[in-house]
């Protein structure tokens, strides 16, 4: 695997990543509508079936980004932040964290 090949993969990396970081979107009823439902009928159970869809413990990423994160993890602070800032965030890096950044992509290179 080349280093275009791996900047393509981290590419989709945070792509992913970034997509897990954006809200899902609006419940059907409003906190209040539930409140007064509940203080109407006086029962206070929860009957949302997707109260733990979206937390982070329910997030099953595929085994490549798995792959990924594990290299990753392995990685100095530095290193990582970069990576975050590059492909997740989109921002724009500096010239000490395009050199993290280069040092990671390598190590990438190195790993898969």
């Amino acid at each position: 695997m080349n280093i275009k090949d791996v900047r393509r993969l981290l590419k989709d990396w945070g792509k992913y990543w970034a997509a897990m970081e954006r809200p899902v979107g609006f419940h059907g009823t409003s906190i209040t509508a539930k409140v007064i439902e509940q203080a109407k009928t006086g029962i206070f159970a929860s009957t949302d079936k997707n109260a733990t869809r979206y937390n982070s413990a329910s997030i099953r990423p595929p085994a490549w980004v798995g792959q990924i994160d594990q290299i990753t993890e392995a990685l100095p602070q530095a290193q990582r932040r970069a990576l975050n800032m590059r492909y997740i965030k989109n921002t724009t890096l500096t010239n000490t964290e395009k050199l993290a950044l280069i040092n990671a992509e390598l190590e990438l290179v190195a790993s898969l």
